[in-house]
């Protein structure tokens, strides 16, 4: 999560220095067509593309990672009181409330963000709260850092897939969408096999938690 918000922070910096020539250029609505190869295709894609993408990387790879391994982790630090079954439930149910606030909220951060702009900000708040919630883990209750990882999800998500059709050319449109989430998702697999790597390792959660950190 750390090096997530040290992305954002440059995409930050990036874009209150850009040309905002530049920018309306990017936000253009015009229709043409340009036909590009893979090549030409991959470096037409800008700077902010590939800063949002290693954004995307580092937290979806932490989130869906925690999902991954939250039951074991909630039951054994949390729940192993409880016998397996109620340890189970509670687990299931504490798993649920990052994205439960998601479903929630999300429409109205849209509505939110569609009337203030400024969505680097929303996506240093994510990745921000993101951060916030894993570092606070083992210090708080675990119902405290879900619920900041709930709204650290919201403000992300609500942001960044918007972001990447409005920081490149309509014509690259569909293949930078296409490219994103395909890099998105090998990374997904890389994280949670790192994940379970660490943890047969280790056998500790508080090791993968650093990890996230």
């Amino acid at each position: 999560m750390f090096f997530g918000v040290i992305s954002i922070v440059a995409l930050i910096l990036i874009d209150y220095k850009m040309d905002p020539n530049v920018n309306n250029q990017l936000l253009d609505t015009e229709e043409y067509e340009i036909k590009l190869s893979f090549k030409e295709s991959i470096i037409n894609l800008n700077t902010i593309f590939w800063l949002l993408l290693i954004l995307a990387i580092f937290f979806y790879g932490v989130l869906l990672s925690f999902n991954y391994i939250a039951t074991g982790f909630l039951i054994e630090t949390y729940f192993s009181n409880l016998n397996k079954d109620e340890a189970e439930t509670m687990a299931g149910l504490y798993m649920s409330i990052p994205f439960l606030i998601g479903a929630i909220l999300i429409p109205f951060f849209g509505v939110l963000v569609d009337k203030l702009g400024k969505k680097t900000y929303f996506l240093l708040l994510g990745s921000s709260l993101g951060f916030l919630s894993f570092l606070t883990l083992y210090l708080t209750h675990p119902l405290v850092s879900l619920i900041l990882l709930g709204f650290g999800y919201t403000a992300f998500a609500t942001v960044v897939w918007p972001s990447v059709i409005a920081v490149v050319n309509k014509a690259l449109v569909t293949f930078a969408f296409g490219l994103f989430s395909s890099i998105v998702n090998l990374f997904l697999f890389l994280f949670q096999f790192v994940v379970l790597l660490i943890y047969h390792k280790t056998v500790s959660y508080y090791m993968v938690n650093i990890l996230f950190i």
